[in-house]
């Protein structure tokens, strides 16, 4: 009959433990991937969406510009393409970046959807 002492046993659950840890984080990394980033579209795909395909970003960036200077610099330019008479209130926006030991990617959210993408191997 089998007689474990507590060595074996102690051994037997780290290593039980190493193994599920090491199946629980597997998926996780392997979400930026190129099918899934391509299921992202520009305009239509939320942040929510985005995340629910990507997983949580690494690091986000938030960032805004005034339209408004913009056509104020580009003086009578400005005013031939719709820049001098904008509203008060700057564009603002997110990016979010994705890295694992093969891909990164980022994306650029305004108005809580996708404004631009990209994607990138290593």
């Amino acid at each position: 009959m089998f007689n474990p002492n507590y060595k074996s046993v102690s051994v037997l659950i780290i290593l039980t433990l190493f193994l599920l840890s090491s199946c629980v984080t597997a998926p996780e990394q392997q979400r930026l991937t190129f099918t899934n980033f391509a299921q992202i579209k520009e305009g239509v795909t939320t942040e929510e969406e985005v995340i629910n395909l990507l997983g949580e970003p690494k690091e986000v960036k938030s960032g805004s510009i005034d339209l408004n200077q913009i056509g104020a610099v580009l003086g009578e330019i400005g005013s031939w393409i719709g820049l001098d008479d904008l509203s008060d209130k700057p564009l603002s926006g997110t990016t979010a970046y994705w890295k694992s030991a093969d891909a990164e990617a980022s994306v650029t959210f305004y108005k809580g959807k996708v404004f631009s993408k990209r994607f990138s191997k290593k």
